[in-house]
């Protein structure tokens, strides 16, 4: 089992190197499909207190989603509800990838996460003053995350 991860000042990424054959199927998905995709994502979204400033859907071999959120909350929000909000649709099997990006308030990125299946590899980034509240462990060498405003 070979996985390359790596981190950056801004983010980080890796890439599974375990799968020899792409994850999801190289099916273009239907517009129906893409409609049932958007609804559950966009009432995830709903259900998690992020309003949604876009959601698409494309199709290059497979559905693959794009979800751009706003929050009021950032830190509650990325220590109680982000992961609820992308549980049950990133990662799965049928779709070829995943883009997330999540704005506080005022527009700056918090959080920032993708995913490709072809590839096996994503890369994510948070930003520094939120790391605490961050779901997604990062192992890193650097230094340790401030502690979470909603703790």
């Amino acid at each position: 089992m070979k996985v390359i991860a790596f981190e950056g000042v801004e983010g980080g990424a890796s890439l599974d190197l375990r799968a020899h054959e792409p994850t999801s199927p190289a099916r273009p998905a239907s517009t129906a499909e893409r409609m049932i995709i958007a609804r559950m994502v966009a009432a995830r979204a709903q259900r998690a207190g992020a309003a949604v400033e876009r959601l698409d859907i494309l199709s290059p071999y497979g559905p693959a989603v794009v979800l751009v959120v706003r929050v009021d909350d950032p830190a509650s929000f990325l220590r109680h509800r982000f992961m609820p909000m992308i549980d049950g649709w990133s990662g799965h099997p049928r779709l070829e990838g995943s883009y997330v990006l999540v704005r506080d308030g005022d527009g700056r990125t918090i959080e920032e996460v993708a995913y490709a299946s072809r590839l096996t590899g994503g890369s994510s980034f948070v930003r520094r003053d939120l790391a605490g509240c961050d779901p997604i462990v990062h192992y890193s060498v650097m230094r340790a995350p401030p502690p979470c405003p909603a703790d």
